[in-house]
């Protein structure tokens, strides 16, 4: 019996994608901004809001291939953190 396999190869990311990561996180704070902005929130609110707070935690702390360097430069998380912090406020 033979298996199909899928091998995946992973290289490093360039600057562009790098950039396109850090571009479309801005969706997020908007989403969690918007959601704490909101005078009641509800039980799917807070899940989302978990989702998008741990997802912009977890892209904060990206690596490099193989590596415990961070794969971010001079990008600024002010906002990132301030989303953050106001959507662990929230749920």
């Amino acid at each position: 019996m033979s298996e199909n396999l899928q091998v995946v190869t992973y290289t490093e990311l360039t600057t562009d994608e790098v950039a396109a990561i850090y571009a479309d996180s801005s969706n997020n704070i908007t989403l969690i901004n918007t959601i704490v902005a909101k005078s009641t929130i509800n039980v799917e609110d807070k899940a989302t809001l978990k989702a998008n707070v741990e997802h912009l935690e977890a892209l904060k702390n990206r690596k490099k291939m193989n590596s415990d360097d961070s794969i971010w430069t001079t990008e600024s998380f002010s906002t990132h953190d301030a989303a953050i912090t106001a959507g662990k406020a929230k749920y």
